[in-house]
């Protein structure tokens, strides 16, 4: 299973994925590049596109 998650934000919804399933595959994307940095620090094994989806 993949969760795509569009305006990851600080990842709420990806903490709470994980915690639920950890086998699940997780592709955000997320425009605030301060954002999108503290993401991928703290999800290292997501797959995070820093860009906006409209």
């Amino acid at each position: 299973m993949t969760l795509l998650d569009i305006g990851a934000h600080i990842g709420n919804v990806i903490s709470a994925v994980q915690k639920y399933d950890s086998t699940v595959k997780i592709v955000a994307a997320e425009a605030i590049p301060e954002n999108a940095e503290a993401l991928r620090h703290k999800f290292p094994k997501i797959v995070l596109h820093e860009c906006a989806v409209g």
